[in-house]
């Protein structure tokens, strides 16, 4: 189903073939810890104490479960545990622990398959659980088909079906080959600048296929006004749609840069700038890092 992540599935073996292979062998709990991390594990991590481990109550997967060898002839399914379930978009590795305790509750005395006082072996009863024999720990590490969004400035990345509403949830698990609209909006006082990653250009929409892990990043940047002014017979013409007397502002990204050249009526000669722009050259060039205002100053020749 679309937004679905894959699904992830992990075993763990009963350790204690049957004597008898016509009947179940000794029985064990299973308690199992579940962690997903945004990021490959790897092999000597998985010890017990250290850190990616899962350990505490927050990360129980299965409460109880048993697990036991099955008879050759096929049993009720207690010869493994299995682990499955939807993964988050951004999860690279599943770690998980398994803690195992014997069975000491009542055995059927003919097939040795494990009788519990729930009779579903969901929790162990009093007299049930057993001292504890060990954990084993094991990882996969996945690549779920999704995208990830990270924005930088001030604004929203939104998809189509609104799975992303960046802003708040910068992800989302897809089928591969899914076609997804990703839309840029900038915050007021902002404006769009460009993508990077799976999806590129300046244009405010993308689509992009999914295929695997997929990672976005929409730029925003803060808008100031930039405005120039005249004193004296002339007008000062330029980057950003500058050509003053007509147009005396506009409002651009932060870092742009631009190039004003004054020019004197007849009659009249350019004499100096105001404001950011300084000296008696009729060009001037200016980087746009706030509000900024320049002034060309024109006399009589």
């Amino acid at each position: 189903m679309e937004g679905e992540a894959p699904q992830l599935e992990a075993e763990f073996e009963a350790p204690e073939p049957a004597e008898n292979p016509e009947v179940y062998g000794d029985a064990q709990w299973v308690k199992v810890f579940k962690r997903e991390l945004n990021r490959e594990a790897t092999l000597d991590e998985l010890l017990t104490g250290n850190a990616i481990v899962p350990q505490n109550a927050a990360e129980v997967e299965v409460e109880w479960e048993i697990v036991q060898d099955e008879p050759a002839s096929g049993g009720n399914g207690r010869g493994r545990h299995r682990n499955g379930g939807a993964l988050r978009f951004d999860t690279r590795s599943v770690v998980r622990r398994y803690e195992s305790y014997t069975f000491t509750g009542t055995y059927d005395p003919i097939t040795h398959e494990a009788l519990c006082a729930d009779l579903v072996c969901a929790v162990p009863a009093d007299g049930e659980l057993g001292e504890f024999i060990g954990a084993q720990m094991a990882a996969a590490n996945v690549a779920v088909n999704a995208i990830t969004v990270t924005k930088t400035g001030n604004g929203t990345v939104e998809s189509t079906d609104r799975l992303i509403r960046c802003g708040n949830k910068c992800g989302a698990a897809y089928n591969a080959g899914t076609l997804v609209t990703l839309t840029a909006t900038a915050a007021r006082d902002n404006v769009f600048t460009g993508w990077t990653g799976a999806c590129t250009g300046a244009a405010t929409t993308c689509t992009v296929t999914v295929q695997n892990a997929m990672n976005v990043t929409a730029t925003f940047a803060p808008t100031f006004v930039f405005q120039a002014k005249t004193s004296g017979k002339g007008s000062v013409t330029g980057s950003f749609g500058i050509d003053c007397g007509r147009i005396c502002s506009a409002t651009v990204p932060r870092g742009s840069a631009g190039t004003f050249t004054a020019v004197p009526q007849a009659g009249m000669r350019f004499s100096s700038w105001s404001g950011p722009c300084a000296g008696s050259g009729a060009t001037c060039n200016l980087t746009i890092n706030s509000a900024t205002q320049v002034t060309a100053n024109f006399v009589k020749q």
